[in-house]
């Protein structure tokens, strides 16, 4: 049996090209999260002058077994008992501390852990990573620490400098310069000996209102509203894990540019990939923590009057509209799962204590509710005739039964102002439907054309952006949509 080869070069070149950011960024970067993946570490400095970048972590070291395993590609202390990366730390398979590498000439990592001291010298031949250690010993600081120092590349030695590094941890830890915690520690940042201020986006003061996220499970942050509109890289919720930004916010509303914001979610750690800037979207976990964020920042833009408004005869039109949308959400229960609304109350069908019996469309047969009551469209004993009915489970062995309980309301529609281009797009919970879209312009001809166009477009972008979210499948998406436009042609 034989192991397989490595070809270094390519590989070194592989791991820094998984960097979707500035490549001088990665030791900052890499570092700091290896620096709050250790609950230990209480304090970073970063050093910078013309040839050189020191960063030292301040409260813990690297244990000599650790240590001396250091250099080996692909190792990492981050794993589980059984093998599997760790669910609570952003560190992935040790690629982070070899990918910065990219600015430096050499490396020189040295450790102090308790009476262990030790450390090695990272260069490179040609375009080949090599190794070796290197006597340590520490005068000047006392306590546990990891202190690293990059002899920086020639094309690097004008691009990394103090104002850079400052912006760099703004950018990608707003909330920790801000003190708050991660993995149960607040951590302080020192750049060339000073304290790194929070980005300015943070300051409360700035804006004319501040409200908690407190609504959510296992997360929590702030919303701020604004007098004016916010600059676009500013507009939404930044998602924060483990102290750690992602690139993109969740906007729900972007036609609102007045509010801004974060929320603190560790739980999604695992959902993390890549250069660690995204983040699975279509995760069963992230799409179920999207929907209730998104409800809980619409009910915020609601009590700060920031929703749009509509006109008496918009409003009047879209009563019926809901109406009819209604319905076809009471004959297409799978529309459900892919709508983000408020809970409400009402009656549902259940098949033993917690199989959910589907309303569909079909001949109508007796079926498998009890028949203590002849509720109108469920109790159907037979006749042939094309009706909604309670479809039997396929074991066909326990009777459903008729409860109250929990279920998401509908989306509500809205008619707003949005570029020519689009017809209809999901806000949130709403469903904008665009008034200067031509076909709209169109369908002002008579209210039945209206009607049509509002639902038509209204439940295709539901299932359009559920389709690009990666929520449904193509032939999931198909077989709805026949159905779906087969019961609005029923109920118009």
């Amino acid at each position: 049996m034989s192991e397989f080869n490595v070809d270094l070069e390519h590989l070194m070149d592989d791991v820094v090209n998984t960097y979707s950011f500035e490549k001088w960024k990665i030791p900052i970067v890499e570092n700091v999260d290896n620096f709050i993946d250790e609950s230990n570490y209480h304090t970073i400095s970063f050093t910078i002058d013309k040839e050189k970048l020191e960063i030292i972590m301040h409260g813990a070291g690297i244990s000599k077994e650790d240590f001396e395993k250091l250099s080996t590609i692909a190792w990492t202390t981050k794993i589980g008992q059984l093998g599997e990366k760790r669910a609570d730390m952003l560190g992935f398979y040790g690629w982070g501390l070899k990918a910065t590498m990219i600015v430096a000439e050499s490396i020189e990592i040295m450790t102090n852990r308790d009476s262990y001291q030790g450390g090695q010298r990272w260069y490179w031949v040609g375009r080949k990573p090599y190794y070796n250690f290197i006597q340590y010993s520490s005068s000047d600081l006392n306590e546990n620490h990891t202190k690293l120092i990059y002899h920086l590349k020639d094309e690097y030695k004008g691009e990394i400098d103090q104002k850079r590094i400052i912006e760099a941890l703004q950018e990608f830890y707003p909330t920790l310069l801000n003190g708050a915690p991660a993995r149960g520690r607040k951590r302080k940042f020192l750049v060339n000996g000073k304290v790194v201020p929070p980005p300015e986006w943070l300051d409360e003061k700035r804006y004319k209102k501040t409200e908690l996220l407190k609504n959510l499970k296992d997360a929590g942050g702030r919303v701020f509203i604004s007098d004016s509109e916010l600059e676009d890289n500013l507009r939404g919720i930044a998602i924060i894990i483990y102290g750690r930004m992602l690139k993109q916010r969740i906007d729900p509303h972007p036609d609102i540019k007045r509010y801004t914001g974060y929320v603190h979610a560790d739980f999604l750690v695992k959902l993390l990939y890549g250069d660690k800037i995204d983040i699975k979207k279509n995760d069963p976990l992230y799409i179920e923590f999207k929907k209730k964020l998104t409800i809980e920042l619409e009910n915020i833009l609601k009590r700060n009057e920031l929703m749009p408004e509509t006109t008496s005869s918009e409003r009047e039109l879209l009563r019926e509209i809901h109406k009819i949308v209604g319905k076809v959400f009471e004959d297409v229960p799978d529309l459900e799962g892919l709508v983000i609304g408020q809970e409400k109350i009402g009656t549902i069908y259940m098949k033993g204590n917690d199989i959910r019996i589907s309303k569909t469309y079909g001949p109508s047969s007796k079926t498998d509710i009890p028949h203590r009551e002849h509720e109108k469209n469920v109790d159907q004993p037979g006749g042939g005739e094309n009706k909604p009915i309670i479809k039997p489970s396929p074991e066909g062995e326990k009777t459903a039964k008729k409860t109250r309980g929990s279920r998401k309301g509908m989306p509500q529609f809205m008619i707003v102002d949005l570029s020519p281009d689009i017809e209809a797009e999901v806000k949130g919970t709403r469903i904008a439907i665009n008034k200067n879209h031509p076909l709209y312009q169109f369908a002002t001809n008579s209210n039945r054309n209206k009607r049509y166009h509002i639902c038509r477009a209204g439940l295709e972008a539901i299932l359009d952006s559920s389709l690009k979210e990666g929520s449904i499948k193509i032939e999931d998406y198909l077989n709805l949509k026949s159905k779906v436009m087969q019961m609005l042609g029923e109920h118009l």
